[in-house]
């Protein structure tokens, strides 16, 4: 059903796998050894993609691994992959993460027509985009450890993920030129995250990006759900995800310092509205 054609610096297992009447779901843990790690697989069937738990950095999709396609750049993105369409996800800084995967199987499904099921089968890919009614089935798909078989919880959430899927290849959002996107969008996220302990300004970054900073500063929303200075401090905590786990006996304090925030408070307070939780607890949690 699946392969996983290659990975760099990453290392791979399959967390669950479970087959309900109308999807099959596969969660692979994933560990991050290298900051610029990749993998890349692909499936027999059309599927859709998602990523939980992104701890220390975030990741990408790509359907080349030299060329960014995506249109969101947020929380709960998705992705739509063509039936034996290699995918590479590149995990930017991430320490772990898990790729939840999400394989229809229309023709268990009462009410779909031929029609409908062909057009599930031969979907295209679509990398990296933002449907919230589909988002929302897909999550409590992949959140849900019911048992194999007969499963009318399943099955009723499979019909629901179906029948969005549907409504967003039939009338696809997003169609719209955006204005930040591929390298340029990049060299922005790259210039946030290099200057994390400055205070960044929208006129910096629409400067990188090359547009005016009102236009910028819709733009960037447009593609990443945030405004830049969220942004920046969600990638601050990021970053002291990630020294919490390289170095687990370093004090907050230094952490706080190290991941530019201007005292541990501060840290604490940003950690909290990123997280829902302090870094003590989430640390705790993590052992």
């Amino acid at each position: 059903m699946w392969e996983i054609l290659a990975h760099s610096g990453a290392r791979i297992s399959v967390a669950r796998h479970h087959r309900w009447p109308g999807v099959a779901q596969i969660i692979f843990d994933v560990l991050w050894e290298s900051p610029s790690s990749w993998m890349t697989a692909s499936f027999e069937r059309t599927s859709i993609c998602l990523l939980r738990q992104e701890i220390g950095g975030r990741g990408e999709f790509r359907l080349r691994p030299d060329a960014s396609h995506g249109e969101y750049h947020g929380a709960g993105h998705l992705t739509l992959l063509a039936a034996s369409q290699p995918i590479t996800l590149r995990g930017n800084q991430m320490r772990r993460t898990q790729l939840a995967c999400l394989v229809p199987e229309p023709q268990e499904i009462a009410g779909l027509n031929s029609q409908q099921v062909a057009a599930i089968r031969s979907a295209g890919s679509r990398v990296m985009f933002r449907n919230d009614r589909l988002q929302a089935c897909a999550q409590l798909l992949t959140d849900y450890e019911g048992t194999d078989g007969a499963d009318a919880y399943a099955a009723g959430l499979a019909g629901a993920l179906l029948a969005a899927l549907l409504a967003a290849i039939d009338h696809p959002s997003g169609n719209h030129v955006l204005q930040l996107t591929g390298q340029t969008l990049l060299s922005v996220f790259d210039h946030i995250d290099t200057h994390l302990s400055e205070s960044v300004t929208n006129d910096d970054l629409a400067r990188v990006a090359g547009l005016s900073s009102s236009v910028f500063s819709q733009a960037f929303r447009e593609v990443t759900g945030m405004s830049p200075q969220r942004w920046q401090m969600d990638a601050r905590v990021r970053l002291a995800q990630r020294l919490m786990l390289d170095n687990p006996a370093e004090s907050l304090a230094n952490i706080a310092s190290r991941a530019g925030f201007s005292d541990q408070s501060h840290f604490s307070r940003a950690f909290f509205e990123v997280m829902c939780m302090s870094p003590s607890a989430w640390v705790h949690q993590g052992r």
